[in-house]
Parts: structure tokens; C-alpha cells; sequence
């Protein structure tokens, strides 16, 4: 359906839009997804266009978009039918959001919200920009702002933005990363709550077929959380998180695998049955058996801040 101003699309199968390289995380509860693009008028988000077409309708620029993995909007211009995919979303990079006369951008973001993006943007440079995609830990999120020169917001840069005004275009629910390891903050229109830990790694209650990896996923995210990575193991290790002894073997991220956090890190596990010194791992699953679960559900995007 088609809309003035705002494009309503379905696909089957999911098709999500990811920002130059594949999402580390990504939404695999549903197989039909409902994807829109709201309308900003006479502008362009200037710089992130990768790849053009002419003499294509408006809707089949938006059904480009969808299903190019790269692309999390696009701008059309209706004189010459010309369309141009992005990637990147206005939310991503605030400050390239550039008047064009004629063009308009189509984005994941509602109209109003893309106005007052703009008009923080021409009032403080330093504005944040939220990643497009989610990230399982700040690392992640980091390397992300660092391909475009930019570092994960510190503490003090997160304030000047909430002074700003920067609370008004995030969701009140809103959590990202921050340049804290494991450090994450919520940002409301009362101020900005940090939390320098993660919470500790969750058990689900049910055992499941080793293969149904959908189900042991779909069960993470009952819990908000998602498979444990063995680089989380053991960062939870060094945290100070330990199995009880009666503690089973669990399935984690990698398919095939189980995994075990001895309270002396591998027990009598060495070589390849031992990563990093601290998680014991085989590739002798059980049958059946609990996935270990680590926050959050799809992880969370970072906020990048521009450089200088």
C-alpha cells in the first residue's frame, strides 16, 4: 500500500536493511516483517548513497532498498524519477541530513522526529548518532562508529547531548552503549541512568533438542537476552560470574558445542576443549539440554559521537 508521504511495504521473508556490512544482531523471531519509510521533504542525507537508479517509481526505489541488505533508506526525486539508496539512516548520522530541493529522503523514522534531528543538529555539532544496528557488547558498537572516524560517546559527551536536547528524538525505553566496557545508559527527558556491569548471565528453565536452535533463541529473548558467545562466557567469567557445581552442560551460540564455567575456569579441559583459559567447551552436546543466555535480547546500538 501507498501512502502520501509514507510507504507501507510487506515482505515475506524478512528482508532487514544493515548499514554497508552484514548486522551483528538481527530480528529472527518473525518471517513476515512490516517495514515503512516516512517522507522528509527537500532533503537528502548527504554522503551515503551508494548506489543510484532513473526511471524507476517510488515504491520500487523503496522495494530496492528492502531487499539490499546494505540499505536503510533512500531518497527519490519525482521530476526526473531518479532514486538513490543509503547506507545509512538519518538517525545514524544527524549531520548529513542536507536541504535538496525537489528530493526527499525516505527513512525508518517518523517525519516529526527527523525535524527536530535537524533542528539539534543545526544547533549543537556534536550531536550523537545512533548506530542502525544492535551489538551484542560496546566492542562491537565501537568498531562501528570507528569506520566513519567517529568513538563510542563517553559520559560527558552523553550530558552536553541530553542538554541539548538530544532525549527528545530517543525512546524513553531507549538503552545503548557508551564507552564503558560493558557499560550501557538510558537516556530520559529526567536525565541519563548508567550502568558500568551487565547483568550476569541467565539459564533457561526448559531443556531443548540440540538442534532447534530457533527455539533455544526464541527462549533467550523470553528472558532478554540472547545465545552467550564464548567471548561473553568469558568476559562473565572475569566478572566474577561462577556455575554452580551441579551446574549442566549448556548450549551456547556455536551450534554443535556445549559449554561449562568450572569455578576454576576450564577444570581438567585444555587445548581446544578450553577457551581462553576460563570456559570449558566440547563438541560432545547432550541431546537435549538448557541454553545459557546473555543480555540482551538483540543487543543494543551504540551512540557514536563525531570526532573533536
Amino acid at each position: 500500500m501507498v501512502f502520501v508521504g509514507l510507504l507501507f511495504l510487506v515482505l515475506t521473508p524478512c528482508l532487514y536493511a544493515e548499514a554497508y556490512e552484514t548486522c551483528p544482531l538481527r530480528n529472527n523471531d518473525a518471517q513476515n516483517r512490516d517495514m515503512s519509510f516516512d517522507k522528509f521533504s527537500d532533503h537528502v542525507l548527504q554522503g551515503h548513497g551508494y548506489s543510484d537508479f532513473k526511471g524507476i517509481t517510488r515504491l520500487k526505489c523503496a522495494m530496492k532498498c528492502l531487499a539490499d541488505t546494505r540499505c536503510f533508506s533512500f531518497q527519490y526525486t519525482e521530476a526526473d524519477t531518479g532514486c538513490v539508496l543509503n547506507g545509512a539512516s538519518a538517525s545514524r548520522f544527524p549531520l548529513s541530513l542536507t536541504a535538496a530541493n525537489g528530493t526527499s529522503y525516505y527513512g525508518p523514522e517518523k517525519t516529526s522526529f527527523v525535524w527536530k534531528l535537524l533542528q539539534l543538529a543545526s544547533e549543537y555539532p556534536g550531536l550523537p548518532g545512533m548506530t542502525d544496528c544492535t551489538y551484542p557488547s560496546p566492542a562491537s558498537a565501537k568498531s562501528e562508529c570507528l569506520r566513519f572516524g567517529q568513538h563510542l560517546c563517553d559520559s560527558s559527551e552523553l550530558q552536553q547531548a541530553f542538554d541539548a536536547g538530544y532525549y527528545q528524538v530517543v525512546s524513553i525505553t531507549n538503552r545503548f552503549w557508551y564507552a564503558v566496557p560493558s557499560g550501557s545508559v538510558i537516556m530520559g527527558s529526567r536525565g541519563l541512568a548508567y550502568s558500568e556491569d551487565l547483568p550476569s548471565p541467565v539459564i533457561t528453565t526448559d531443556d531443548y533438542p540440540s538442534t532447534d536452535r530457533d527455539a533455544m533463541t526464541k527462549a533467550c529473548c523470553a528472558l532478554e537476552a540472547h545465545p552467550c558467545t564464548l567471548a561473553e562466557l568469558k568476559a562473565a567469567y572475569l566478572s566474577g560470574y561462577r556455575q554452580t557445581y551441579d551446574t549442566p552442560w549448556l548450549a551456547f551460540a556455536v551450534p554443535g558445542r556445549d559449554a561449562k564455567l568450572f569455578s576454576d575456569g576450564c577444570g581438567t579441559y585444555s587445548g581446544a576443549e578450553c577457551y581462553g583459559g576460563v570456559v570449558a567447551t566440547t563438541t560432545r552436546p547432550l541431546a537435549n539440554l538448557k541454553m545459557i543466555c546473555c543480555p540482551f535480547c538483540r543487543g543494543l546500538p551504540g551512540l557514536c559521537c563525531p570526532a573533536g
